[in-house]
């Protein structure tokens, strides 16, 4: 089935990134003009120096806003690239893509042919974000991993990784058990760009950071929770859901080490 994009309601502005001001404020060159642009995330993107780099800017229709654009995408090109490829960071703006597709049947093989689809959200913060049929679905945008062809010269110091903390597990716990007439419960992991399901090092267990990922995926798939994986195309006109797909399964996990820092990074922003 071909999917249809989802269109801007005016195609994106392209401008270069000056800096990251601070958590939520990015200044752009945007024709010439210093600009203060609203940055939709509170994580690092991909650990980068985005300095110099190009970026789309969505504008406000606001006018009470102090910023009047924000920053849709990143890009690791060059200013003067052509053909230039985009990371999205726009956080919220993906459980509206992901609802669109389900509506549409994009996500035809994570919930099969349900149509009944609601938001949902749980005490405290483990949040649910859709109840589709008979299943209770998590959307999580991961920025701080990412598996992309990085020139060099834009990589930052990475950042140390989060320590196996219970109180992630405790809430994807809060999440499996909170609609116990549910069936299936899905941790899905979208990234706006085209992220691989990559495969690590078979000596994973010499890392001590991938025993760590190991465990913890080990642990969620224990409780019955599905990890999934979609991938959207951005551009300055539209946004389109390019695949999904399912990274791990209860039996495969003993023997297949695909996909492991993919999940991680997304149960680090769960």
């Amino acid at each position: 089935m071909e999917l249809r994009p989802i269109y801007f309601p005016e195609p994106l502005l392209e401008g270069v990134i000056i800096e990251r001001k601070m958590q939520f404020l990015i200044l752009v060159n945007l024709n010439g003009e210093t600009v203060p642009c609203h940055c939709p995330t509170s994580w690092s993107i991909g650990n980068l120096n985005l300095a110099g780099r190009p970026c789309l800017l969505s504008r406000s229709k606001d006018p009470a806003r102090k910023t009047k654009f924000t920053v849709e995408a990143v890009s690791t090109c060059r200013p003067e690239d052509p053909d230039k490829t985009w990371i999205g960071i726009n956080q919220t703006a993906a459980n509206q893509y992901v609802e669109f597709y389900l509506e549409q049947g994009g996500f035809r093989d994570l919930v099969g042919d349900n149509v009944k689809i609601r938001r949902a959200r749980l005490s405290g913060k483990a949040n649910l974000d859709f109840v589709v049929g008979n299943i209770s679905l998590a959307v999580t945008v991961p920025l701080v991993d990412l598996s992309l062809d990085i020139p060099e010269e834009m990589r930052m110091e990475v950042v140390k990784p989060l320590a196996l903390a219970e109180r992630y597990l405790t809430r994807s716990a809060k999440l499996r058990y909170s609609l116990p007439g549910n069936k299936r419960t899905v941790l899905l992991a979208v990234y706006l760009c085209d992220q691989p399901d990559y495969r690590l090092v078979e000596a994973c267990g010499e890392d001590p950071r991938l025993r760590e990922k190991r465990e913890v995926t080990e642990k969620l798939l224990s409780m019955g929770i599905e990890i999934w994986q979609a991938n959207f195309n951005i551009n300055q006109e539209a946004v389109c859901l390019s695949r999904c797909w399912q990274l791990h399964t209860r039996e495969s996990i003993i023997t297949d080490t695909s996909g492991f820092s993919t999940f991680y990074s997304g149960i680090r922003s769960f």
